[in-house]
């Protein structure tokens, strides 16, 4: 494994409530078949389960997940991120995605 990336769309919001924010993940895999054991964590203090992805052959892997968002004035701006934690074969995290919501 040489790389693990996360994004997220989008990165700013403004608009009505509940929104959703897509993050899109990619691991990048070397060496042969194997399994990948990864979670996703949120600036909120969730821990999304650990889940695996079947790796037949190297190359870049994507996995993607939403977060949904119910903030309502008066709370004001919400800035969250996620990151995306690979748990095996190699243990390596992403970069946090960010993102800032503003309900109306």
């Amino acid at each position: 494994m040489t790389s693990v990336e996360l994004t997220a769309e989008p990165r700013e919001y403004q608009g009505p409530c509940p929104a959703t924010v897509q993050f899109r993940g990619a691991i990048t895999v070397e060496g042969g078949p194997g399994t990948i054991t990864y979670l996703f964590l949120r600036s909120d203090g969730a821990r999304g389960p650990v889940e695996s992805m079947p790796v037949a052959v190297p190359g870049r892997k994507t996995i993607d997940t939403k977060w949904t968002l119910w903030r309502h004035p008066p709370d004001g701006p919400f800035e969250g991120w996620q990151r995306l934690v690979v748990l095996t074969p190699q243990g390596i995290e992403s970069k946090p995605a960010g993102f800032r919501l503003s309900c109306r």
